[in-house]
């Protein structure tokens, strides 16, 4: 199976766009303003998708089916949780632990409005449910052993709190949808197979790298390539933050 480029940078954007819907939902819900501080698919090995999670976080999944299949996941830390169910505008004096799983429904139904309009079916959307633990993003995969994932940061404007939303479509369903929106006006595309030595390459290198500067500085070396990133070429500053780093460019 090869990918078309051109349609996956055009579900990017949808993806974008769809995730600064679910933004405009979340700020009417809390009467505080959000922005989407970036969007980007994943293409990564399902055994390491966990890794995308912390230890402990409060998150609601929630199925689609129809015209997309697939799974999605609305993640907060602990106070960013707190901060959103304080500030619900229908919160009250005493919040209702439950109420991010209506906020969680508001925001994917949001997110997935924006596909709808480039997948030939309707998307339909199950009942919200909390996850207990560390989420499990592709409960339904046995034999897949990659995935692609839609990854949204939505932050607030006024607080030093923000949510995590992903979009998990199946595979097989997501691949459809890309060969479908594909117009023929251009032949850059890749394959699978192709893509997923590219990580397996890019890791064992990655490993390589790390035992050298164990060898030379005495310090064990931690190496975590997991994933390839498609971004827009004008988001990419934003992936890289204002941090200083020091590294390699080849």
């Amino acid at each position: 199976m090869r990918v078309d480029l051109a349609s996956l940078e055009r579900f990017n954007r949808i993806g974008t766009d769809g995730a600064v819907e679910a933004a405009d939902a979340l700020s009417t819900l809390t009467d505080a303003e959000t922005f989407v501080q970036t969007t980007k698919i994943n293409f990564a090995p399902v055994a390491s998708l966990s890794a995308l999670f912390g230890p402990v976080e409060t998150a609601v999944a929630i199925e689609f089916d129809g015209g997309l299949k697939g799974r999605a996941l609305l993640v907060f830390d602990e106070a960013s949780a707190e901060f959103v169910r304080s500030n619900l505008v229908s919160a009250g004096a005493d919040p209702d632990p439950a109420s991010l799983e209506e906020v969680a429904n508001i925001m994917t139904s949001s997110f997935v409005d924006g596909w709808a309009e480039h997948v030939p079916d309707t998307i339909d959307i199950s009942t919200p449910s909390s996850v207990d633990g560390r989420p499990d993003p592709t409960p339904d995969t046995a034999d897949e052993p990659f995935r692609f994932v839609f990854e949204s940061d939505v932050a607030f404007a006024e607080a030093d709190h923000a949510c995590r939303f992903y979009l998990v479509p199946e595979q097989e369903s997501f691949l459809e949808a890309l060969r479908e929106s594909g117009d023929g006006s251009t032949d850059a595309a890749v394959s699978l197979g192709e893509l997923t030595t590219f990580i397996r390459l890019t890791a064992a290198g990655a490993e390589t790298v790390a035992t050298n500067l164990e060898a030379m500085t005495g310090i064990e070396a931690d190496v975590a390539v997991s994933h390839l990133d498609f971004v827009p070429v004008e988001v990419r500053p934003a992936r890289v933050g204002v941090d200083a780093h020091a590294g390699t460019v080849f």
